[in-house]
């Protein structure tokens, strides 16, 4: 319903980037409202950053599929912070892999037990520009651009 804020990935990163350096670079956003925390001295940790106001709200810029997969998966399991609960859940990331001709193995289906998944670009589309009522009361269709209009939105 709303973008994944910083506030809400931060409980995510910091539970997992500490145990590898690797986790700690998949799992950072491109940009968001968190920084490395310079005072941390067991691995990679972040906090929000200094002088944005309300830098817990600030939306998530650029993750990985893979990362929202496994985000996927910790609250599938309840945010457990144990490894093993980023690994299935939505997403069984023993699939991610990549063929030789570039081709990812991904599982890219959320598996049938998932709590928490990414959505479809189906269920995206739905939840975007579908309205039940659209043609009067119980009769359902699609809107061109959401939020339920045909005409298209105008930047300024």
């Amino acid at each position: 319903k709303t973008e994944l804020s910083t506030g809400q990935y931060l409980e995510f990163i910091n539970t997992f980037a500490p145990m590898s350096a690797q986790l700690a670079e998949d799992l950072r956003p491109a940009s968001w409202g968190g920084v490395v925390d310079p005072n941390y001295a067991f691995g990679t940790r972040y906090r929000l950053q200094q002088g944005v106001p309300q830098a817990d709200l600030v939306p998530l810029n650029g993750i990985s599929w893979r990362a929202a997969a496994m985000y996927c998966n910790w609250l599938h399991n309840d945010k457990t912070p144990e490894h093993w609960a980023i690994q299935s859940g939505a997403y069984d990331t023993s699939t991610f892999g990549e063929l030789p001709d570039g081709t990812l193995t991904d599982q890219v289906t959320h598996s049938p037990d998932a709590k928490i998944w990414i959505p479809t670009l189906d269920e995206w589309t739905k939840a975007a520009h579908y309205d039940p009522h659209k043609n009067g009361l119980n009769q359902g269709g699609y809107w061109l651009y959401p939020p339920t209009s045909h005409t298209a939105p105008v930047s300024r």
